[in-house]
């Protein structure tokens, strides 16, 4: 087998893999689907506690997310999802967008999305 198509196939192999891995959330910029334990409101923002949350952005703590909407219309509704996942212990899953200081760590992740997956 000549070089090219051998990287060509592993290239197409390694493509079909990442979508159909059962982990398939967890790649660069998501949380993973969790289950929250807490939303809490402070000076502001709204924070959800979960476990288990993927870390893409290497922040100092993920037990915690800090959601970053792009408008006050957007935080309500991202904070209507997350309550509605509380009260029902479904699971969600976030795409992060960074690390942001908090008062607890040195940093969290902020979700720019969050959705009830099933």
């Amino acid at each position: 087998m000549s070089n090219t198509i051998r990287k060509t196939f592993l290239f197409l192999l390694g493509s079909i893999l990442s979508f159909t891995c059962p982990t398939a959330f967890a790649r660069p910029g998501s949380s993973g689907t969790v289950v929250l334990s807490a939303v809490h409101a402070e000076n502001g923002y709204i924070f959800l506690r979960a476990n288990s949350i993927a870390n893409p952005d290497g922040c100092a703590n993920a037990s915690v997310i800090r959601l970053a909407p792009a408008s006050p219309e957007e935080l309500d509704r991202m904070l209507s999802i997350a309550l509605t996942a509380f009260a029902t212990k479904s699971e969600v899953h976030f795409w992060l967008v960074g690390c942001v200081p908090s008062n607890w760590y040195p940093s969290i992740p902020q979700a720019g999305m969050i959705e009830v997956v099933d």
